[in-house]
């Protein structure tokens, strides 16, 4: 079995794993919000074989700084994935084709270190990468809430109640999960 490592706001790092840990039916169990693409480009060992590159970490609750392999940092169980009408939808196989398309680019740009090599196909697909980036993070998911908390406070001290406002509710994480995503 794994061993996790507590990390920033609860999510694992799998110490040892080489391999994702894959479910039945083929999805990867865990989802990285950081892609693997953009934390290879960190690997402390650059020429180290795929599934064995590693990145520095740190925890922000302990102090500690370690190294961690790359599948398992970053990352959250079935983070992209929501159930709508009794079916399991996923983010996890469009967000890999966007990021390799990435790759190659990053790769090539890294290498040549030449912005004005880029295409403007290039760019376009940088973008949007960019701001699907900014979206896909448990960062942003903690945004939602906590305005979704912030409102709901600001509510209260006017003496409204919160529940009683037609165009407003205090969301669940499987919601907020999901507005993430939508």
């Amino acid at each position: 079995s794994d061993t996790f490592l507590p990390t920033y706001n609860g999510v694992g790092v799998a110490a040892g794993r080489t391999r994702p840990k894959m479910r039945k039916d083929g999805k990867a169990e865990l989802q990285h919000y950081v892609p693997q693409v953009l934390l290879r480009l960190h690997a402390n060992d650059p020429s180290a074989k795929k599934g064995s590159q590693q990145v520095w970490c740190f925890d922000k609750q302990t102090g500690k700084v370690f190294p961690a392999n790359i599948r398992g940092v970053l990352s959250g169980t079935r983070f992209y994935e929501i159930e709508v009408d009794g079916q399991r939808l996923s983010l996890e196989e469009p967000l890999s084709k966007l990021e390799g398309i990435l790759s190659p680019i990053l790769i090539r740009l890294v290498r040549d270190q030449k912005l004005h090599a880029l295409t403007k196909e290039d760019r376009f697909t940088i973008a949007s990468f960019c701001a699907v980036q900014l979206l896909r993070t448990q960062g942003f998911r903690d945004q939602i809430k906590d305005l979704n908390e912030c409102v709901a406070e600001g509510l209260r001290k006017r003496g409204i109640d919160p529940s009683e406002v037609s165009n407003f509710k205090m969301l669940s994480d499987e919601e907020i999960k999901a507005f993430s995503m939508d």
